[in-house]
């Protein structure tokens, strides 16, 4: 088994009540939530938060895989974000848009603790059966859900871990036979 990690590469496809911290900004979320995962950043341009509404979804495009090859099949990919709430905890849930639909998690909604700005990673994980072209294509839905309207969340990394099986080369069958000479027929 092989993992290979995907981030948010483009602005995001659809939005309702993101923004970036401390900024009014809309504009490339997605740069905000994009460093690497070994040093995770929180901070005004490097978070986004929910906008105080009772539902706030955003979804982002993820790189092309680099090492999975075209006959390589991913069996899992986990999504993580590193998030928090504020004054409150509060539901957060993830889904992946992949080979022409919704896929949910295992995991389903998880409730982000209430840290005061205390950062954690949580992780949601999806299972299938999907081709290289089809993890190329994928995109991930975030989705804050706070049923008073007036708390916010914040996530500050977000990226996705593929895990696949590299595909066996295709045998190929070789017949190894002995050929005569005709000066070996002869009586």
């Amino acid at each position: 088994m092989a993992t290979e990690n995907l981030t948010p590469i483009s602005p995001d496809i659809a939005r309702a009540g993101w923004r970036i911290e401390g900024t009014e900004g809309t504009t490339n979320l997605y740069a905000a939530v994009d460093e690497a995962p070994a040093s995770p950043t929180s901070g005004n341009s490097e978070t986004i938060k929910s906008n105080y509404a009772q539902t706030n979804y955003i979804q982002f495009t993820m790189s092309d895989t680099a090492a999975m090859g075209e006959s390589d099949s991913c069996s899992q990919i986990e999504v993580k974000a590193w998030a928090c709430y504020v004054d409150m905890a509060g539901p957060l849930n993830t889904r992946i848009y992949i080979n022409s639909g919704w896929v949910t998690s295992t995991e389903g909604q998880q409730t982000i603790l209430d840290d005061w700005d205390t950062h954690r990673w949580y992780t949601w994980t999806f299972t299938g059966t999907w081709t290289k072209a089809q993890v190329d294509g994928m995109s991930v839905e975030v989705t804050a859900i706070d049923p008073t309207g007036i708390y916010d969340l914040q996530v500050s990394c977000l990226y996705a871990v593929v895990t696949y099986e590299t595909g066996e080369p295709s045998s190929v069958d070789i017949t190894v036979s002995e050929s005569l000479s005709v000066s070996e027929l002869q009586p």
